[in-house]
């Protein structure tokens, strides 16, 4: 058994060996991408269709087939150990298309747009594309970060989009370099290594792991974000396509967030929380409250542990699920905290016991993931590292 095929998920029978996966070409990418993303779209034209329910999970294996195929077939690093985060978004974008796919598949109600609609082929790329709802029926409960920008004039909010960006990957540069440095030398190779240090005496070996995970969390937040906003800058650059009230912030400041409840539920992106609350319903039939927390978490240690599918090194289960478990344990405990005491959990008080939870429990999320070499991928291209760049001058 190779390396590749480690963790539940990489040893299924159904899952190759990452090792056959055969380079990344133009050619290939319309083999293996053209397929998944033309049945998504099919699918989501069908869905704004009523009386198609039929023909939608009819056409669902076929479709699950194709996104199956589009994350495993093929090798997005073009060799580059470096770039194999390439593969591991390949995969969670793949496995959130495919969650998408089984939502739409068994819906009972076309989709509708809080707006007229002027083409239902427009509509059907908007909704392949649109993961928390913008402009749609289904959003109305989801809480979409405050605007910060001027929305009036689309110059204003471009200007004020790039400046954001440009500050937030001086910021990623800057934590990523510092978490680096502060974790054992393998973690931040494409090799990858556990950020636990047996050298270390227990006490400074889980506050350097703390630590390190406490930045991890940091960078990969900063990553969603400013991959967002530039996405937002671009899109303002076409001419009459999108309005800036369009693209509302990706996500609040999770560093201020005053309990797990509300870390997950308001301060971290929203992008399948309709998706999951969908999927879980079985299990909140079953289970009641409870089982809807406990669907949306266990679906996201799922997709998060699949991913590390494409870092070739296999998946891990026991602490990618782990740690989406126990936030889910969080939130169950919040809530029966606030039954018992009549108080939501908030406050410093709320703010101190939210870090504690996450960042402790992160310890095992943060170790499976740079085991796999995560913490060596170079996701901004070296004229884009301006912390680094000033670090050599000041070297100097």
């Amino acid at each position: 058994m190779s390396q590749g095929k480690s963790g539940f998920f990489a040893g299924l029978w159904f899952m190759p060996d990452p090792a056959d996966r055969l380079p990344m070409t133009p050619a290939r990418a319309a083999q293996s991408l053209g397929p998944a993303y033309l049945c998504a779209y099919v699918m989501a034209l069908l869905v704004l269709k009523p009386n198609t329910r039929v023909v939608r999970l009819a056409l669902l294996p076929v479709a699950l087939y194709t996104a199956f195929r589009a994350a495993t077939t093929y090798d997005h690093s073009s060799g580059d150990p470096t770039q194999a985060f390439q593969n591991f978004g390949q995969c969670l974008s793949m496995l959130m298309i495919a969650m998408r796919l089984i939502e739409w598949a068994v819906l009972a109600s076309p989709l509708q747009r809080t707006q007229p609609s002027t083409s239902v082929f427009l509509d059907a790329a908007d909704l392949l594309t649109n993961y928390r709802g913008i402009g749609w029926e289904w959003s109305k409960d989801t809480p979409f970060p405050p605007e910060t920008r001027p929305t009036d004039s689309k110059l204003a909010f471009t200007l004020a989009t790039v400046l954001r960006l440009a500050q937030r990957i001086f910021l990623y540069d800057a934590l990523h370099t510092l978490m680096r440095r502060l974790a054992p030398p393998a973690v931040g190779t494409a090799a990858g290594g556990s950020i636990f240090d047996d050298t270390l005496p227990p006490s400074q070996r889980y506050a350097r792991s703390t630590l390190v995970t406490a930045l991890f969390g940091c960078t990969t937040w900063l990553s969603m974000d400013l991959t967002y906003d530039a996405g937002t800058a671009l899109a303002m650059l076409v001419p009459g396509a999108y309005a800036p009230r369009a693209w509302p912030p990706y996500s609040r400041l999770p560093l201020r967030a005053t309990s797990v409840s509300a870390f997950w539920g308001r301060h971290w992106h929203q992008t399948l929380r309709r998706t999951f609350t969908v999927l879980s319903r079985p299990l909140a039939a079953v289970l009641g409250r409870g089982g809807a927390v406990l669907g949306a978490f266990l679906l996201s240690g799922v997709l998060h542990d699949w991913c590390m599918w494409g870092m070739g090194k296999g998946t891990n289960f026991a602490q990618t699920g782990g740690f989406f478990l126990a936030m889910a344990a969080g939130v169950m405990l919040e809530e029966a905290w606030t039954k018992v005491t009549g108080r939501k959990v908030g406050g410093w008080a709320g703010w101190a016991w939210t870090m504690a939870w996450t960042v402790a429990w992160g310890n095992l999320l943060t170790d499976a993931w740079m085991k796999t070499g995560l913490g060596g991928g170079e996701i901004l291209p070296p004229q884009l590292r301006p912390a680094q760049a000033l670090l050599a001058w000041i070297s100097k």
